[in-house]
């Protein structure tokens, strides 16, 4: 469940209006990311979501794939898990946002008892 109450798998509609039509104001960076990782705050209707954002231009190369192509792979990723029933990535979607478009996913909230994975600044 994400900080909005917003259930991905049960409610996967709402989610992605709120990715692609939200106002995303950002938090802070995650610092162990290799690309430009930002989180954020999406708020559409009264109703707010923490999410994950990653501009093109904060895009590391990679030998293996074309520049500029991370936000188009991760929605795919999303496509493809979601069209196969795996379920297994949050809704993303590709949006402008602060510093250009970028992937924009839904953050998906630790349980209350777990040791935090990430840390962001």
């Amino acid at each position: 469940m994400t900080s909005s109450g917003i259930q991905p798998r049960q409610d996967g509609s709402a989610a992605l209006r709120l990715l692609r039509d939200g106002e995303l104001t950002l938090e802070g960076r995650l610092v162990e990311a290799s690309n430009a990782t930002l989180r954020g705050v999406l708020t559409l209707d009264g109703v707010s979501a923490h999410c994950v954002y990653k501009p093109v231009l904060g895009e590391r190369p990679l030998w293996d794939f074309p520049d500029g192509t991370l936000a188009g792979r991760e929605v795919a990723a999303y496509l493809v898990s979601r069209a196969t029933g795996w379920d297994l990535i949050p809704p993303t979607v590709l949006r402008e946002g602060p510093f250009g478009p970028g992937s924009c996913q839904l953050w998906i909230d630790e349980p209350a008892d777990a040791e935090p994975l990430v840390g962001f600044v």
